[in-house]
């Protein structure tokens, strides 16, 4: 029996368990949307996070490196011998 003044008759609606797909056409499409902006951001976000510690690994090689360098051009220098100084005679 339908309700007073209601264009439509009153019905019940199923449990969602009740049909498979009926869940996934009840569900916004734009759920779908933003767990894929989700999911991009988060692949961003690791690669963002891979660049960052790649970086921190190649500028910590890079120092080693120069005080490699410096103590290697330390240890091959010439000795400088200082020039003795000139006297007015």
């Amino acid at each position: 029996m339908p309700l007073r003044g209601a264009p439509f008759p009153a019905r019940s609606i199923p449990p969602l368990d009740s049909a498979p797909g009926l869940v996934s056409r009840c569900l916004p499409r734009g759920v779908v949307v933003s767990s894929s902006i989700v999911l991009v951001c988060a692949v961003l976000a690791s690669l963002a996070a891979g660049v960052l510690l790649a970086y921190a690994v190649c500028l910590a090689i890079f120092t080693l490196f120069e005080g490699h360098v410096r103590q290697i051009g330390r240890s091959r220098a010439k000795p400088v011998i200082a020039a003795a100084p000139a006297t007015e005679g």
